[in-house]
């Protein structure tokens, strides 16, 4: 995803690369006729010869420059060797044939008559839209990563100002006391070893890029048990997981906030199975859906800090899944629905 910064630069090089090009063929043409002649015409026959060649070189050139830049260079994986892998067959099978089987004689002139285009045009102009595209994706990455490491310091001060609010732990602490108190110190005890295992992952996990699947979804599990004490429904929340986690790997902290909504601004606590949360992976694609009900008239008071939260988490999906993320958010019927879907093929 493109920011404006980095399309204006875009616009920039491809001006330059393309004005450079034409004051190129110029000079040349310039040059080579002040060589053979010193009529004061040359000047003329120079210009002309030059927009002959932007005529029958530059323009086809782009027609090729630009096939590669956005379409050829921009395939993933197999399917752009699988597309170069055809041209060069096909460009093979065409320039050798001649050489072991008998043809008519239009197909050699035809061949040589189409070799100096392929020559001057396709070649030059692939390699030349390859170094550009090149440079451009250099500088994209560039900012990127300087995004990327802003929007990390973001969120690393912004789990330091969770780690310091002492809400939710007060919370939990005072609901583990309630466990001792009424003899369920078993319980207690396993309620102490998920707020360890959520500190340690806050504090030394979410510092990497990508964490395994399995260690976010312990994550959640930890949360909702944990808040789960709060409630007298237990049948609250529903979270079920399809597909194989296996060695899949996302980045760290990406799910939590659509909980941490849901149990915010749930509006009847007490029905069953008002937050629903269902993950789904198959293959490279991974699906978290989180639903609960909400009261849409409370709910408008409560937009502008959850709004901002919204905001944020798009913003750091953009970042760290540039064009491979889509987030839906619908609130339709008293049931507010968030659905993430993640593309999580890296090549």
């Amino acid at each position: 995803m493109q920011t404006l910064q980095a399309k204006r630069s875009e616009i920039k090089l491809h001006s330059f690369f393309w004005a450079g090009l034409c004051l190129i063929f110029i000079v040349y043409y310039a040059w080579i006729l002040s060589q053979l002649r010193k009529d004061p015409r040359d000047l003329y026959i120079a210009i002309y010869a030059s927009f002959s060649s932007i005529m029958w070189i530059i323009i086809p050139g782009s027609l090729v420059f630009y096939f590669n830049y956005c379409y050829l260079f921009r395939i993933k994986g197999r399917n752009r060797l699988i597309i170069i892998a055809v041209v060069t067959i096909v460009l093979i099978t065409l320039f050798t044939r001649p050489m072991f089987s008998p043809l008519p004689s239009f197909w050699p002139s035809f061949l040589i008559s189409i070799f100096p285009i392929i020559a001057v045009i396709w070649i030059p102009f692939t390699i030349l839209s390859a170094v550009i595209f090149l440079i451009q994706r250099s500088r994209e990455q560039k900012e990127v990563n300087e995004q990327i490491l802003k929007q990390n310091a973001e969120a690393e001060l912004a789990l330091l100002k969770a780690q310091l609010n002492p809400h939710f732990l007060f919370n939990t602490l005072n609901n583990i006391d309630t466990l001792i108190q009424v003899d369920e110190k078993e319980k207690a005890s396993e309620s102490l070893i998920r707020i360890s295992e959520m500190m340690r992952y806050t504090t030394y996990e979410s510092a990497n890029n990508r964490v395994p699947l399995s260690e976010e979804i312990e994550y959640l599990k930890n949360y909702i048990d944990l808040e789960m004490l709060r409630f007298s429904n237990k049948q609250l929340l529903k979270f079920e997981v399809y597909g194989e986690v296996g060695e899949i790997k996302i980045a760290p902290m990406l799910l939590i906030p659509f909980v941490e909504n849901a149990f915010k601004h749930t509006s009847d606590k007490r029905s069953a199975y008002a937050i629903r949360i269902r993950l789904n992976i198959s293959f490279n694609k991974l699906v978290f859906t989180c639903l609960n009900k909400c009261d849409e008239n409370s709910r408008i008071s409560k937009d502008k800090s959850s709004g901002v939260g919204l905001q944020n988490i798009e913003r750091r999906l953009n970042l760290l899944y540039p064009e491979r993320n889509d987030l839906q958010i619908h609130l339709e019927d008293g049931i507010f629905e968030t659905k993430l879907t993640l593309d999580l093929d890296e090549n």
